[in-house]
């Protein structure tokens, strides 16, 4: 069915394809080494496709398997494996098979991550850790924001850890380690991405284009700050080809040795703005007659939908029929996704009333935590193409939320009380570590 998505179709080509075509392990390329490398080993279009679509379908199975076998009534057990199959093949997440770029493999990856974390807290084995770090690796060197995110992910393990050996439960060593080799590779993410700064530069351009230079009281902050003040310069507010502003020769040389400290600066000293601005675009906003929606590619700074993008870049087919395509990702419509997150939450708390939550809520939980600040993570260090880069929130959330509803019901439909609450709930089929 994967190969049905995308299959005999023209494959989409964007003007930063290119980008993936040079490797650097070193970090001296606009990209990190994933996709690049992926690329490598695939020397032509058609091959990189059908390897994304092998690698799509590898994955999602996998997520789907390992998901399902921890549900022990089997018609939840069966509809879970049917939803996290459906989401793999839904137009918004399959298209991007046919296309040169990462948001493929990262969607893939993400996809594999959450089974592998899945399989480990269920039974914490050298092999399953293993399988967390090496997926990890090339999920971290994806994308920059990923590298934060991985940070962030190891602060969460370590502090599981640390609760793990309070509680004196199995294998916390394991755990504690894995949260180190993270932390690790988290390190290396930075240390890597600093070497080409390109992507970060052309970001902070659209950024200073599109959401300073259009606010009186911004553009003076930062130009107090050492931004030149031209009317070259100020011509460009909110202008559709911030690239553009980055030929500025005055402009260009400030962002090179004072952009970046300056931005960081001004996010600690405007909490408004990084607190609350970001806010409209998790859910989105539909357009009225006097302020229509802006045109997708013209607008640096659109309004998207980061749970429900409408990211409609590459050619695909569509293989989900439309009304289940409308239950699990409207893009642009927000009401799917909440909905759904209000049943789910609803369930984790009625299954908690009762003392019926197990580990098996652990991983959807963390992964739920982290869709917040991979938002803010994106939109404060980006302008353009918010809804493409917001397809691995939206498929991560429907993710978590799913497991959570699943898991949730599964615990209420068996309706036998776990004690204690986290640790000694074993779903069928799973032996207990000694």
């Amino acid at each position: 069915m994967q190969a049905l998505v995308v299959v005999g179709l023209v494959t989409p080509r964007f003007p930063t394809s290119g980008e993936y075509f040079r490797l650097s392990f070193a970090g001296r390329q606009p990209r990190l080494w994933t996709v690049p490398l992926f690329y490598k080993l695939l020397p032509a279009d058609a091959l990189r496709v059908g390897g994304q679509v092998v690698l799509a379908a590898a994955s999602w199975w996998v997520l789907a398997s390992v998901a399902s076998s921890l549900v022990r009534d089997r018609r939840v057990r069966l509809g879970l494996q049917i939803v996290i199959l459906a989401l793999g093949l839904l137009g918004p997440i399959a298209q991007w098979n046919s296309a040169i770029g990462d948001e493929s493999v990262t969607i893939s990856l993400t996809a594999l991550l959450v089974a592998a974390w899945l399989s480990y807290t269920q039974r914490p084995r050298v092999a399953a850790a293993v399988g967390i770090v090496a997926v990890s690796i090339l999920w971290t060197f994806t994308r920059q924001d990923h590298v934060i995110l991985t940070g962030l992910l190891a602060l969460v393990v370590l502090t599981g850890a640390a609760f793990a050996r309070v509680r004196k439960t199995q294998r916390s060593a394991l755990t504690g380690l894995v949260g180190i080799v993270l932390v690790l590779v988290s390190a290396l993410g930075f240390v890597t991405a600093s070497h080409d700064k390109s992507l970060e530069y052309v970001n902070l351009t659209a950024i200073i284009a599109s959401r300073v230079l259009t606010n009186e009281g911004y553009t003076l902050w930062f130009n107090a700050h050492g931004m030149p003040d031209t009317p070259a310069i100020q011509s460009y507010a909110g202008s559709l080809t911030p690239e553009s502003l980055g030929a500025n020769g005055q402009f260009a040389e400030w962002v090179d040795a004072h952009g970046e400290h300056t931005y960081a600066q001004f996010l600690v000293t405007h909490p408004s703005y990084t607190l609350t601005h970001a806010l409209p675009y998790i859910t989105g906003e539909e357009p009225t007659q006097t302020h229509p929606a802006p045109e997708p590619f013209q607008n640096p700074d659109l309004v998207t939908s980061f749970v429900s993008p409408s990211a409609n870049w590459a050619r695909h087919r569509e293989v989900v029929p439309r009304l289940v395509q409308d239950v699990l990702f409207t893009p642009g419509q927000s009401a799917d996704v909440t909905t759904l997150g209000a049943v789910a939450i609803g369930l984790a708390l009625v299954a908690r009333k009762r003392k019926l939550l197990d580990r098996r809520l652990l991983v959807p939980t963390v992964v739920l935590g982290t869709v917040l600040p991979h938002i803010y993570v994106v939109w404060l260090t980006s302008a353009t193409e918010l809804d493409r880069h917001a397809l691995i929130v939206a498929s991560s959330l429907r993710i978590a939320l799913w497991l959570m509803a699943a898991y949730s019901l599964d615990a209420l439909l068996g309706a036998q009380p776990a004690s204690p609450a986290v640790d000694s709930a074993r779903p069928v089929g799973l032996a207990a570590d000694n």
